[in-house]
């Protein structure tokens, strides 16, 4: 009998909503969506409740936010796992290298650039925090994310492997100058982002063998939330240091074998973020609007995202069931409808 666990030894959730600000705009679903989160995080993941922290409104300012951060690191342990969640507002503001992201605390000032959390802090901070894996779920909009890279959609990985690598991801609900609704989203009270996160953690964004992790949640949450047909968002995702993944649901592994040296283990698939295009829209529709981003740097980050978007669908088209790329000869008919195949699906990209 061989057996592992996936299994942390304790689970922690900081999560901040802010509705009330001194300095800037109120919000209306941040409290109740930080609420929301770590009653799913106690109810639905067994985290216990003196390992879920709410900061809420006036206590959620600056000074709490930071001493409450760092005070993890002399709580948590190795195999341990940490969730960071806000919900409020965001800034961006333009340094000599480019773009600085900012979480607006309670008692923030956009005009005193002091009085903000600079989101460079929370990374660094975050190597003085010993636990494997810890998440960043951001619902508010920002730019400035220092994420180095992403799983590739479609990646195949050992569940075992990723539990047992280091990580350090995080999601934002939208970039700089895109607008982070506070409502209208798939729940009632609760924001767009926040909605479909709810719905992924209470299982819509379920992978392999009914398995969600961070890598799952946030390809999820950014096919769901820039597809909506109330959202002006795209969540930004990945990685800014390791390259294990956060496992929301633990489980024992127990699987019989005759073979004593045997290491079994779940191959996981990385879901796809697959968007399916408009079909009203045709290829000469397509390129008058990618001229139109082209013709104005105002659309910059729309034609970001446009490009994006047609190259992950290209991507989930390439498949090897489509392709076969082991070498053998084909008839003369086979590879003339695979060329036709691969011809119609690039075309728009083309």
């Amino acid at each position: 009998m061989n057996n592992y666990s996936i299994k942390y030894n304790n689970s922690w959730a900081l999560c901040i909503g802010i509705n009330k600000y001194k300095n800037a705009s109120p919000l209306n679903s941040a409290v109740n969506d930080a609420q929301e989160v770590a009653k799913i995080f106690k109810e639905d993941y067994l985290f216990e409740d003196d390992k879920v922290i709410l900061l809420l409104d006036e206590n959620a300012t600056r000074e709490l936010i930071i001493k409450t951060y760092l005070s993890l690191s002399s709580k948590v342990d190795l195999n341990d796992r940490i969730i960071f969640y806000f919900a409020g507002h965001g800034h961006t503001i333009i340094g000599k290298r480019g773009e600085i992201g900012f979480l607006v605390p309670h008692d923030g000032d956009t005009n005193e650039v002091s009085s903000l959390l600079r989101w460079d802090d929370l990374t660094r901070n975050s190597e003085l925090i010993p636990a494997k894996h810890m998440f960043f779920i951001l619902d508010a909009c920002f730019s400035g994310l220092a994420v180095t890279r992403a799983l590739p959609r479609g990646s195949m990985r050992f569940l075992n492997d990723m539990f047992k690598r280091y990580s350090r991801q995080v999601i934002a609900a939208g970039k700089a100058n895109q607008t982070v609704s506070d409502s209208g989203g798939p729940l009632p009270d609760h924001s767009i982002f926040t909605g479909y996160l709810i719905k992924g953690l209470k299982g819509d964004a379920k992978g392999t063998d009914s398995i969600i992790t961070a890598n799952g949640l946030m390809s999820f949450l950014y096919e769901k939330v820039s597809k909506d047909h109330m959202s002006y968002q795209t969540p930004h995702f990945g990685f800014f240091d390791g390259d294990g993944d956060l496992i929301f649901t633990q489980l024992e592994i127990k699987e019989k074998s005759t073979d004593e040296g045997a290491d079994h283990d779940i191959l996981f698939e990385v879901p796809s973020t697959y968007y399916e295009r408009k079909e009203e829209e045709t290829v000469l529709g397509f390129l008058e609007r990618a001229k139109e981003y082209i013709s104005d740097s105002k659309y910059r980050i729309k034609l970001d995202d446009l490009i994006t978007i047609e190259t992950k669908q290209l991507l989930s088209l390439l498949n090897i069931d489509r392709f076969q790329l082991d070498g053998s000869f084909k008839r003369e008919e086979e590879i003339r409808e695979t060329l036709k195949i691969f011809e119609n699906i690039t075309k728009r990209l083309r």
